[in-house]
């Protein structure tokens, strides 16, 4: 159900958007092949390596217009791939007047996490404040000063509950000093003639994330660091809460127009009803450099997840994309 309403929306994006400025159109996007090899460990903990190849194009078109001193703007990105023959990927619809925008897309807040300049492939590893799925449609009012507050409903039939999202993250820079906070919270209830049964996991839910991050940029070389936090609780009779702590270093070294390495290391320690059930360390090297009219983009990175009480293991991959943008 949910992918039919995103399909809707994006047909309604479509319609807003030939609505809006048939005149003035843009379209840009990408195309993108990469390979990744993997190390992982099954249940009984032996590893075993595999290999995945990635091909991926992206179309996003766009349209825009003012009247009387607002500004309107439409979006939307269609992503062809493997698992899917057309899908839309996201969609937004903004109005601007003033410093302040109304946007209406199916994005969240994302972290706070500063720096990854040249993260490239396996850019959404390592996050702070960014954990919580949300709902299709999300309203947002966005201000010049740094300022986002979003508010959101994500409510499937025959899901049997309806999920309330709310969210606020402040970004801004003061000199070469660049920082961000965000922070996200959801309550679930449910519906009973939807199929949501009294005392489930559903009924009563909640769940929050925090994320604060801060950069430092001297010269060519870039140095951040995050922290962020997520705790959520199911609903029922035998609600526990589940929370995670994660703290994140990172570094970008510029090697020249567009070259560069980032370099990521973070740790998470998770709990269970307060008590502590283990750690997870991730590393990751990723570069990122022109090549051949295309964008290379490779990396590596390894996950150490050591349960309380018991032994470490380590598990990886290493991979490397190239993408082509027009």
């Amino acid at each position: 159900m949910r992918k039919a309403i995103k399909f809707c929306l994006a047909l309604a994006m479509v319609g807003t958007m030939a609505s809006v400025a048939l005149a003035d159109v843009t379209t840009s996007g990408w195309a993108r092949f990469g390979l990744k090899s993997s190390t992982l460990a099954d249940a009984t903990g032996d590893n075993y390596s595999k290999m995945d190849m990635e091909s991926s194009a992206l179309v996003a078109i766009a349209s825009s217009m003012e009247s009387d001193g607002w500004t309107a703007t439409a979006e939307i990105d269609l992503l062809v791939g493997e698992d899917y023959a057309l899908a839309a990927d996201w969609y937004s619809f903004t109005l601007a007047k003033d410093g302040m925008k109304l946007i209406l897309d199916n994005d969240d807040l994302g972290n706070a996490g500063q720096g990854k300049s040249y993260a490239g492939y396996l850019d959404s590893y390592g996050k702070a404040g960014d954990h919580l799925g949300h709902g299709n449609t999300l309203v947002k009012v966005a201000m010049d000063m740094g300022l986002t507050a979003m508010i959101g409903i994500n409510s499937e039939t025959g899901s049997g509950y309806t999920q309330q999202d709310l969210g606020v993250s402040y970004a801004g820079a003061a000199g070469d000093i660049s920082y961000a906070v965000v922070y996200q919270t959801y309550t679930k209830t449910i519906d009973e003639k939807d199929g949501g049964v009294p005392f489930s996991a559903d009924d009563g839910a909640t769940g929050s994330d925090m994320g604060i991050g801060v950069g430092m940029a001297m010269g060519t070389m870039g140095f951040n660091f995050a922290y962020g936090t997520k705790a959520e609780t199911p609903g029922g009779l035998l609600a526990v809460e589940t929370a995670e702590n994660i703290m994140q270093l990172g570094a970008d070294i510029g090697l020249g127009d567009d070259t560069g390495i980032t370099v990521v290391y973070d740790t998470t320690s998770q709990t269970v009803d307060g008590e502590n059930t283990g750690v997870m360390t991730n590393t990751y090297v990723a570069y990122k450099a022109p090549m051949l009219g295309c964008t290379l983009s490779a990396a590596y990175y390894s996950t150490t997840t050591t349960p309380e009480g018991g032994d470490a293991l380590t598990t990886g991959a290493i991979g490397a994309r190239l993408q082509h943008s027009f």
